[in-house]
């Protein structure tokens, strides 16, 4: 086995850290954490219910979901079967999502919920076909209308890999050597700001190289959690999200939803934080709303904060240190 794929460093991560925190997420107001060995376990399940189906070198499986822990799981659970992962944007117009699907040819479609669910059936008459159709989220798939063979529940496929891994310890192992860090592990479609969205391919040296990289740069820890905003079908997403925490050994925290983003992100305290400008923007004006409202003394307390944090990043970008104050804010 070669730790220069992910899968790869998902194992080493395992091995030496089984009990550290890999991933938390946020369901009905309760954190729920999973160790590096829970998701080692849940990947090797994932690889094994793909392998038993026919899934592997050659083939391509996409992931048409939401940010969701089953994502990062799901997605090195396709490249530990030898597959291509193509990851799309949760988001899209049906003319878009049948051409990237069209384009993927996937032989089995990973979605979150019965919208995506919805989206890929209305267009599956324009599609090369596909074999298998998992979700995450079941909720109203029960009724007549989707009584489709090929729909499955995520936690019945994973147990389609446990049962595999019983019949067969070995195999596992099997599909980590056969593994080359020359090999495009995915497929990421471009933004379409400029254009029709173009499928990047990377291979594991590619996202390895740009995840220690990306964790040198900003000193990434495995005491820092991640905070998962950007879509993870966005290849800055994987970097973030998936990348830079298997190379540095960090957590990844996932909110319960949109809404609760900010309240989520107070409880968690995150270290890293990448997300868009919109972000960053209402957490200020959270901010400055709240200190507006506050007494005298904490408004002068933030008033005189923010300025020192703003001669600090302006020395810091003049290639300066930044001072004392650099040191007291940590930047």
């Amino acid at each position: 086995m070669s730790v220069e794929t992910l899968p790869g460093l998902l194992e080493a991560q395992a091995a030496s850290r089984p009990d550290a925190v890999a991933i938390r997420v946020k369901r009905l107001g309760l954190w729920r954490e999973f160790t590096w060995k829970t998701y080692s376990d849940v990947v090797r399940e994932t690889a094994l219910a793909l392998d038993a189906r026919g899934v592997g070198p050659g083939d391509t499986v996409a992931i048409y979901a939401a940010n969701d822990p089953r994502w990062l799981v799901s997605d090195l659970g396709i490249q530990t079967a030898g597959a291509l992962s193509v990851g799309l944007q949760p988001v899209q117009d049906a003319d878009e999502l049948a051409a990237n699907l069209k384009a993927a040819g996937a032989k089995v479609i990973i979605c979150g919920d019965q919208e995506q669910v919805d989206n890929v059936l209305a267009v599956t008459a324009d599609l090369p076909p596909y074999e298998h159709l998992v979700v995450f989220d079941m909720k109203g798939l029960h009724t007549a209308e989707y009584r489709d063979a090929r729909i499955t529940s995520f936690e019945d496929f994973r147990a389609s890999g446990r049962e595999a891994h019983v019949a067969d310890g070995t195999r596992h192992a099997a599909l980590l050597s056969r593994l080359s860090d020359t090999t495009a592990a995915i497929a990421s479609y471009t933004s379409g700001t400029t254009g029709v969205p173009r499928g990047i391919l990377l291979s594991h040296a590619a996202q390895i190289a740009a995840g220690r990289a990306l964790a040198t740069k900003i000193a990434l820890k495995p005491t820092d959690r991640c905070f998962s905003l950007l879509p993870l079908g966005h290849a800055t997403g994987r970097a973030f999200d998936v990348v830079a925490p298997l190379v540095a050994g960090a957590s990844v925290n996932f909110p319960e939803s949109t809404e609760t983003i900010a309240h989520d992100m107070a409880e968690i305290s995150p270290t890293v934080l990448f997300a868009t400008p919109k972000v960053y923007e209402r957490i200020r004006s959270i901010v400055e709303v709240r200190i507006a409202r506050a007494v005298p003394f904490k408004r002068w307390v933030y008033g005189f904060a923010m300025s020192r944090l703003e001669s600090s990043l302006a020395a810091r970008r003049a290639g300066g240190s930044g001072g004392f104050s650099a040191f007291l804010g940590g930047v």
